[in-house]
């Protein structure tokens, strides 16, 4: 299922967080309509280890990291780490999952209608988080920093045009 979404650009955040429910999996399990479900990543796994190492945030609001979390029928432990919003500051834990994002350019006036335009795909590794206080109708936090987690270290080449 495609879900639609606003994400808040933020070129320091060293990773993507939005709005989303983990499931280990969305096969055997239904994802609500329109949420978006996603795969977890794994304590054991070496992003894991990258995201929590290399890039924490160190704010006095986040709460210690523990992988005493499991997803009902994984029975692996989940990756949680902190996420800190931009617009207020406050600090949440979120769950590194495996997701899937595809984006369009746009001729600065009309998005993908044009032999300019191409539509971009990425499978970064990104987090569920909750959004609250974001602006209106939007779900989370694209990170344009220089962070290999960030999306410009996971476009690839184009895809056709829908």
């Amino acid at each position: 299922m495609q879900t639609y979404a606003n994400f808040l650009i933020d070129i320091d955040a060293p990773f993507i967080w939005h709005d989303c429910i983990v499931r280990w999996n969305t096969y055997l399990d239904s994802c609500p309509s329109n949420t978006l479900c996603t795969y977890p990543v794994s304590c054991e796994e070496y992003q894991c280890t990258d995201v929590r190492t290399l890039y924490p945030y160190k704010n006095p609001s986040c709460a210690p990291e523990t992988n005493s979390s499991t997803l009902p029928g994984w029975g692996y432990c989940t990756c949680p780490f902190n996420v800190v919003n931009p617009v207020t500051g406050s600090c949440s834990q979120a769950l590194l999952n495996y997701d899937d994002f595809t984006m369009s350019t746009s001729d600065g006036r009309i998005v993908g209608v044009n032999a300019f335009n191409k539509y971009y795909g990425a499978n970064p590794n990104a987090a569920c988080a909750p959004s609250s206080s974001f602006p209106t109708n939007v779900s989370g936090v694209i990170a344009f920093s220089s962070s290999p987690y960030a999306l410009p270290a996971y476009l690839y080449q184009p895809l056709k045009k829908h």
